[in-house]
């Protein structure tokens, strides 16, 4: 028995958490007849209720529209109507222009760079074979010195290659996402707010025009 009392509200909970994942579909369901019932307690005709039922839906219809051209518009950083009017307005073109000479000085770098240079010893014509051996070893010592730097300074640019391609794919990566995300949100929630707006025009729009053949076929008369 305990378990199954577990089970039961295991599974209340989970219907309730299905349930309000369509918490605007209720919103816009419900809005309609709570309107009407509203509207039921003030006035007291039925062509009255159900105009003003309409009127207030179509107003509702409106305003979610217009939320969600709001919500948009906030998402992709776009002015509103009110700042495109001033903008507009501060644009106005004077009678005389306005010609403004800048001047301004330039600067070139050509960067960092950087020489190396090696040294490099021969034998004199009498040099003893001791003394050739010996600036053989160091101009050998020189060489594979030289090469060591070359071979340091490849490696070190080679990783900070890769850790600059490796920095750029991830930024471009969050870009892409953050971008993806964006036009989710923006689509998802412009389309639920789009659909609750239709609704509530159309019946606002049905019930405000056809208010006095609704209310005749509801009272008979």
């Amino acid at each position: 028995m305990i378990t199954w009392l577990k089970q039961c509200g295991n599974w209340v909970r989970r219907v309730l958490a299905w349930l309000g994942d369509a918490y605007l579909l209720w919103i816009a369901v419900l809005a309609i007849p709570t309107l009407f019932a509203l509207a039921c307690i003030v006035f007291q005709s039925w062509e009255e209720r159900i105009r003003i039922t309409g009127m207030c839906l179509e107003l509702l219809g409106l305003a979610t529209v217009a939320l969600g051209l709001r919500e948009t518009r906030k998402l992709f950083n776009q002015p509103g109507l009110l700042q495109l009017a001033e903008r507009w307005l501060r644009e106005f073109p004077t009678f005389y222009r306005n010609v403004r000479i800048v001047t301004g000085t330039g600067h070139m770098s050509m960067g960092d760079a950087s020489a190396t240079g090696f040294a490099s010893a021969s034998a004199s014509a009498n040099a003893s074979l001791e003394e050739r051996v010996a600036i053989l070893e160091k101009s050998l010592n020189q060489t594979n010195m030289a090469l060591q730097e070359a071979q340091e300074k490849i490696d070190e640019e080679t990783q900070k290659r890769t850790r600059a391609l490796e920095a750029e794919r991830q930024n471009r990566e969050t870009g892409d996402e953050s971008n993806r995300r964006l036009l989710q949100e923006a689509m998802a929630g412009g389309l639920h707010l789009e659909t609750m707006g239709v609704l509530w025009l159309f019946t606002g729009i049905t019930l405000a025009t056809a208010s006095s053949e609704i209310s005749r076929w509801l009272t008979g008369s």
